[in-house]
């Protein structure tokens, strides 16, 4: 199977990869990418097709035939894949999945852990419905999403891939005392860069206020290519010298079971990422998810979040010392069997 993706070394994006590995062991899957990809996987059956100067030569002047000779199904898995960009509506993955479904009118593509938006005009949503009449299924992560396409069969919901992941070989969690704390980088979003210097100017007080209360903190930078290590640097910038020296940042560098370790070893989380959140629910730690998108929003919602936000995009409406929220074992449980539904109707052609 030919796996479409967002291959930038983004935590999120990076456990997609590898649920579906481990979903499908008989499977090959490969990606055409840059990075080796099957080091950052670690599973015999994802492999990497280098985009090197040879193969962009190759892929010019061959016919797609030749190039996808074999591939019995295309998946398109990420989350955030159908926002519409710029005044022109542009969106890539519409312009991937149009072509691919040029070239290859008769390969079933599947598209797996997606969420819808935002977008910017009516055009672009009747864009994204004509895509989804020749796409073979589409599994949304939230019922909104889901609920603006409900005239379409093939559309259907399920919770995010990343609480179906496989976490029985990761160690088990020896909780530190630190509170962890997801950073993100809103410069790099223009909607959302005037919100910049409230967000790190309130990351680095809470810092200040933890340290003050005995604690450690753990920054997590979940895509250096995105900003994430760069924002946190200048966070920490802000510190005293005493303060700053009880912080460590953590960035991804395509080692998950790493990472994925030292989260899990924080005492309370407060969650910029997306997948910080679904990981801080699905590891049972303290969370405060920490909005700036309303895709985290829909998430939240479905999953009956009872605990408090917060929310960049609001500043002057937050609450004062939120606390950190837990699921229960009975809604996480029906979360990770819900998530087993993102796959299901890729298991029907693989039957």
């Amino acid at each position: 199977m030919l796996v479409y993706g967002y291959l930038n070394l983004n935590l999120g994006d990076d456990l997609f990869f590898r649920t579906l590995a481990e979903r499908y062991p008989s499977v090959d899957f490969y990606v055409f990418s840059g990075i080796d990809y099957s080091k950052v996987v670690r599973r015999p059956n994802f492999h990497t097709i280098h985009r090197n100067r040879i193969n962009r030569i190759f892929a010019s002047h061959l016919p797609y035939q030749f190039l996808f000779y074999g591939f019995d199904a295309i998946v398109h898995i990420g989350g955030s894949i159908f926002i519409e960009r710029g005044e022109s509506g542009t969106c890539t993955t519409l312009r991937n999945l149009n072509k691919l479904h040029r070239k290859f009118p008769k390969l079933p593509i599947h598209i797996i852990g997606s969420n819808y938006g935002p977008e910017r005009t009516d055009a672009f949503r009747c864009e994204v419905e004509r895509v989804f009449e020749f796409v073979e299924s589409v599994t949304m992560r939230d019922s909104y999403s889901q609920g603006l396409f409900e005239g379409n069969p093939k559309v259907k919901c399920a919770a995010d891939v990343v609480f179906g992941m496989d976490t029985s070989a990761l160690p088990a969690p020896d909780r530190s005392g630190d509170v962890g704390v997801s950073v993100i980088d809103l410069s790099f979003r223009e909607n959302l860069r005037e919100h910049t210097e409230w967000y790190e100017a309130a990351t680095a007080s809470l810092i200040e206020s933890s340290v003050q209360n005995g604690k450690s903190i753990k920054l997590f930078a979940f895509c250096r290519g995105e900003g994430d290590t760069t924002a946190c640097e200048r966070i920490c910038a802000r510190l005293k010298s005493d303060i700053a020296s009880r912080v460590e940042v953590i960035t991804y560098d395509g080692n998950i079971d790493n990472f994925l370790t030292s989260l899990r070893s924080v005492e309370s989380l407060y969650a910029a990422r997306f997948h910080a959140t679904i990981l801080g629910a699905l590891f049972g730690i303290p969370t405060v998810p920490v909005i700036y998108s309303d895709k985290t929003q829909y998430i939240l919602n479905d999953i009956g979040w009872k605990g408090a936000t917060i929310d960049i995009r609001r500043a002057d409406a937050q609450p004062q010392n939120p606390a950190p929220y837990t699921l229960d074992a009975d809604t996480l449980q029906g979360l990770r069997l819900s998530a087993q539904k993102q796959f299901y109707s890729l298991d029907s052609t693989l039957q």
